[in-house]
């Protein structure tokens, strides 16, 4: 039997929906993303497959699912246990209805293409847009607290997670988005809270596939830019979540090859906490597990061997202040002593050590390496220092009268990077770059 394939959009509330039933009915599937913010769902390939054009679609058991509540009762009587639904007839329509509150009453009125219409062809402002959100969810949130109270447990309906539950958590991440206050809703509070301890939801969670579609991303990025070494060095970022748990890549696959999906789960050791039909490099993971583990702010970490990054790194002076690149990181820039093929452990202390407070390391006769609060941050303060060790090597190539700059300006150039680079990075910089890589080909995010 063929796997399931749930095109989906990472942000969307409803193939959020999807992704918890079929966490809860632990079916396994492959996610295939649809880029609502290019407007993929409207594309004629996807609407060959779904003539309505929207997200999520389920294809499983030889049909083409549409429709988020329609695919999950699919799901309910397809695998029966852990029943979302129940069977009595009063309190299957009780937990229904709290579900059609929240799907048909509050989302559709908040949807992206509702409030893309509001902005593109009415012409309404960003504040009447988000005063537009907050009032459905003002008037539908107060009604569905009321309705579920007297049946509550831990959950909207008992003590067991319903589709009504299935609903609420992707409605109140999305309150949340638009700053909606919900401490009027304890009941509701309360069934979010005891449903995202549950790892069928927490791993359903949005922050959950962006991290792993940037990841993908970024190694795609890694091979456009020419800049992988085989397999031989890895990306890693953070999973959201008390596990301690990362994303690597599969040891076997090429950068160009590593999809979202394939990226494996695995601990500060790098060993895989849940089946894959990949394999891993634990030993390689020593360095990016030493600087996870130490720095909480380390979401990402990424690790390059490029040749003018290792032609730097062998230089006696490291990197110097001959470009406005370099100047932008160099006063973020530490170094670190070779030791050998990095798979002692005992280094792990020098290294975070070397590493101190600061974002980007030359690591010695070796290569390159960078941290970030995301895998965007990250990409693009290593995307500088690659560049700065290029232009570097250009230079010195050139001769031996490079022009210096001026005194103190490397240092007033280092406080504008210090400022102005992780702004560029998210607001700019990287989701220029996903779009490139959409571009290039969208199954990273597959």
């Amino acid at each position: 039997m063929s796997r399931p394939i749930l095109y989906e959009y990472w942000r969307s509330s409803a193939s959020y929906r999807v992704r918890i039933a079929l966490n809860l009915k632990d079916v396994d599937y492959e996610s295939r993303q649809i880029s609502l913010l290019t407007d993929e769902q409207r594309s004629s390939e996807y609407r060959e497959i779904n003539p309505q054009g929207f997200v999520p679609m389920l294809e499983i058991d030889g049909q083409r699912l549409t429709q988020s509540l329609a695919i999950i009762n699919y799901l309910d009587l397809r695998y029966p246990m852990q029943p979302l639904i129940p069977a009595s007839a009063a309190e299957r329509a009780h937990v229904v209805a709290l579900a059609l509150l929240i799907a048909c009453d509050i989302h559709p009125l908040n949807n992206l293409r509702v409030l893309k219409y509001l902005k593109n062809e009415l012409g309404h402002s960003q504040d009447e847009i988000d005063a537009w959100y907050g009032h459905w969810i003002a008037e539908g949130l107060p009604a569905l607290e009321t309705m579920a109270g007297p049946r509550s447990g831990k959950f909207l309906f008992g003590d067991a997670p319903t589709g009504a539950d299935v609903c609420l958590v992707p409605q109140l991440y999305n309150a949340r988005r638009y700053n909606v206050p919900l401490d009027d809703y304890p009941t509701l509070l309360r069934a979010e809270e005891n449903a995202n301890k549950l790892e069928g939801f927490a791993a359903a969670h949005p922050d959950r596939q962006q991290v792993r579609i940037d990841l993908a991303a970024a190694y795609r990025m890694v091979a456009h830019y020419g800049w992988g070494d085989l397999f031989f060095t890895h990306l890693s970022a953070r999973i959201p979540g008390a596990e301690h748990h990362f994303l690597l890549n599969p040891y076997n696959l090429m950068f160009e090859e590593v999809t979202a999906s394939s990226l494996v789960k695995v601990d500060a050791h790098g060993n895989p906490v849940e089946p894959t039909p990949f394999i891993t490099n634990p030993a390689g993971f020593t360095i990016h597990s030493a600087i996870h583990m130490e720095r909480e702010d380390a979401h990402a970490v990424m690790h390059l061997h490029t040749p003018a990054g290792q032609a730097v790194s062998a230089h006696n002076e490291g990197l110097l202040p001959l470009t406005q690149t370099a100047m932008l990181i160099r006063g973020d820039v530490a170094f670190h002593d070779y030791e050998g093929v990095a798979v002692d452990l005992n280094e792990r202390e020098r290294l975070v050590a070397d590493l101190g407070e600061k974002n980007a390391m030359i690591l010695r006769n070796h290569g390159t390496l960078a941290i970030g609060k995301d895998v965007g941050e990250c990409f693009i303060r290593l995307y500088y220092l690659e560049r700065a060790c290029q232009a570097q090597v250009m230079a010195l190539s050139a001769g031996e009268k490079v022009n210096n700059p001026p005194q103190g300006s490397p240092e007033i150039t280092a406080q504008q990077g210090a400022v102005g680079l992780p702004l560029a990075a998210n607001l700019l910089a990287w989701p220029a770059l996903k779009r490139k890589a959409y571009r290039l080909d969208p199954s990273f995010s597959t």
